[in-house]
């Protein structure tokens, strides 16, 4: 589902570029190569907004967030690069990026790992994780929550099942749960539902554990549930702590998680990280070390 309104998107606004330069008298070889240059920038704008409100909104000083002004161009212009990558490109056509990621996960001596995603994105955006984690022996696989607006405990359940079919196939009794942004409150709702018999650990990438300012402007009832001081979100604090040790990865320049301490979950273990943003978490190298250090 998210998949083909992405490839609507991107058609529609091509196709919008392409009919404008026309109309302004260009030639239709220039008309098409200057398409995709209009389709770069209107995402690299809604990237600038949310740096703008994230930046208006963001956490209190503390060292992570300092940096220079060069340094925070380069962290604009890699999330830019990141959204368009994982918008326009892999998760518009998510099934030809997912099925080439070989090989599939097959029994082994270390615990499976499920990957979830987060707020209107699917699978495809852990193919640049993907093919590194499975190409290191690590019986990786990624999970579809759909539809997009869904309530985040409908998630947990659809990610009950997908546990169930990682740990059939490879003939696992447990497997760890990697998550992005709002796939870590999915993680987190299952084992308020489901409790941690089956998780060995939980890593969460970015995620919004205390919501984000940015919910405000999202829609469905995830983005309502995302949003700072939810109903849902002081349920979901109240609940009883797992024994699932939790390990919280977030960025102290994230665009997305406004404040970013958001990022930060009592009980759980911090890795803090800086000049990085949202989307660019699932390019990062150092994004991929710790995974590879907690997976160990």
């Amino acid at each position: 589902m998210v998949a083909v309104r992405l490839r609507w998107i991107v058609a529609a606004i091509l196709l919008a570029a392409f009919i404008a330069a026309r109309a302004l008298g260009a030639g239709v070889l220039y008309a098409v190569l200057l398409a995709v240059p209009v389709l770069f920038a209107l995402h690299a704008a809604l990237i600038l907004v949310t740096f703008a409100i994230a930046w208006r909104r963001s956490s209190p000083a503390f060292p992570e967030r300092r940096t220079g002004l060069i340094a925070l161009c380069g962290v604009i212009a890699a999330e830019c690069l990141a959204y368009f990558a994982l918008f326009a490109v892999i998760q518009p056509f998510e099934t030809l990026f997912i099925d080439a990621a070989k090989p599939r996960p097959k029994p082994g001596t270390k615990p499976p790992v499920l990957l979830v995603h987060g707020y209107v994105c699917n699978r495809g955006v852990w193919w640049p994780l993907l093919t590194k984690l499975r190409s290191r022996g690590i019986a990786a696989e990624p999970v579809n929550l759909e539809p997009p607006y869904a309530s985040i405990d409908s998630f947990a359940d659809q990610l009950a099942g997908s546990i169930d079919a990682l740990l059939s196939e490879t003939q696992s009794e447990k497997l760890v749960l990697v998550t992005h942004s709002m796939g870590g409150l999915v993680a987190r709702a299952y084992l308020k539902r489901y409790g941690g018999e089956r998780i060995s650990k939980i890593v969460t990438l970015a995620c919004d554990h205390h919501g984000t300012r940015l919910a405000y402007l999202g829609f469905g009832r995830n983005a309502r549930q995302m949003e700072p001081g939810s109903a849902w979100l002081c349920e979901l604090d109240k609940a009883s702590r797992s024994a699932v040790p939790i390990v919280t990865v977030w960025s102290a320049h994230d665009n997305f998680v406004a404040p970013q301490v958001s990022g930060r979950l009592d009980g759980a273990r911090e890795i803090v990280l800086h000049r990085l943003g949202h989307l660019s978490f699932v390019f990062s190298r150092r994004v991929l070390s710790i995974l590879l250090q907690e997976l160990s």
